[in-house]
């Protein structure tokens, strides 16, 4: 998110918006409520796949609403922030073991373009770099929820 961050850097306080700490899961409903906020202007989720499975609830809102949000997941198949905090706190047995239980997001994986659609928003998966840009700029301009999914290797 620091990349993010430095990208996006800007005097306008409505550019972005972001939850400091502690915040799993508020952003994809965040989005729906920033659209709202802003008379449904287009806005983008940028969210991890564990993230996103706190509130997907917000999938269906935005479908609903039929607000023009894009929500794109970044799907490393685990909490890695979860696993990074853990790490950094050398007196739990997980971080000592280097086991850390119900963190990968494996078995069964999620299947975002699947869960997307049962929640009514069209979805894509994007395999290559090249194929980010377009892909935002066809959602944004679509004015309808949609869901983007963006596979990483994990950690």
């Amino acid at each position: 998110m620091g990349a993010l961050r430095a990208f996006l850097s800007t005097e306008s306080t409505r550019q972005y918006s972001f939850a400091r700490g502690g915040a799993l899961g508020w952003g994809m409903p965040a989005a729906v409520g920033f659209s709202l906020g802003i008379d449904r202007a287009p806005v983008v989720s940028i969210v991890g796949d564990g993230a996103a499975l706190y509130s997907p609830q917000a999938l269906w809102t935005a479908a609903h609403e039929r607000l023009p949000v894009t929500f794109v997941v970044i799907n490393n198949r685990e909490y890695n922030i979860l696993k990074r905090f853990m790490r950094s706190q050398p007196h739990y047995a997980s971080t000592r073991a280097n086991r850390f239980i119900g963190m990968d997001i494996l078995d069964p994986a999620i299947d975002f373009l699947a869960l997307a659609a049962s929640m009514g928003l069209p979805a894509h998966r994007i395999d290559r770099a090249a194929e980010i840009a377009p892909a935002l700029e066809a959602a944004i301009s679509s004015g309808a929820p949609n869901l983007i999914e963006i596979p990483i290797s994990p950690s």
